[in-house]
């Protein structure tokens, strides 16, 4: 497990090294998906020809609507722990 303190700039060699020794990558952002962390990690590896599987977890790039909380806001847009674990399990199969 590595901690990305920062988006930018992504220590590509770090990245690298660990997913060559992963069996995935997963990425959680509190923010959208697109254009986010997980983009930058999709493309340093498709740069470096590394064919490690990246499950992306966040907010859907899309409009958000208003909720009465947070954990109900989260699970309409399928970013609860209980999907995400769901979302890591399946790409682990």
């Amino acid at each position: 497990m590595v901690n990305a303190r920062f988006a930018k700039p992504i220590d590509s060699s770090l990245l690298v090294e660990q997913a060559r020794a992963a069996k995935l990558i997963v990425t959680l952002e509190d923010g959208t998906i697109t254009g986010g962390f997980g983009t930058g990690v999709l493309e340093i590896l498709a740069e470096h020809g590394v064919p490690t599987p990246v499950v992306r977890l966040g907010w859907p790039d899309k409009f958000i609507g208003h909720a009465t909380d947070v954990k109900t806001l989260r699970a309409a847009n399928g970013f609860s722990p209980e999907q995400m674990l769901a979302a890591v399990k399946a790409a682990l199969k």
